[in-house]
């Protein structure tokens, strides 16, 4: 039960650390992404917007799953 408290006491900034880390993430991708689409430039677009929904969607399911072992 220790645990427990520790993580409803810093849930926040688990949540903050979580969110920077995602975007962090996606930007070492998108960079990545960058070096091999560069001559392609649509489909970088298009993997681009993948990136971008897809760290939209790990950052809200990742925020819920952290609220709900806080709870």
């Amino acid at each position: 039960m220790k645990f427990q408290s520790f993580l409803t006491k810093w849930q926040k900034q688990i949540q903050l650390v979580f969110t920077i880390a995602c975007f962090s993430g996606s930007g070492i991708v998108l960079y990545v992404g960058h070096q091999i689409f560069s001559d392609r430039l649509r489909l970088f677009w298009i993997f681009s917007g993948y990136i971008v929904i897809l760290t939209g969607v790990v950052i809200v399911f990742g925020r819920r799953l952290i609220a709900m072992i806080c709870d």
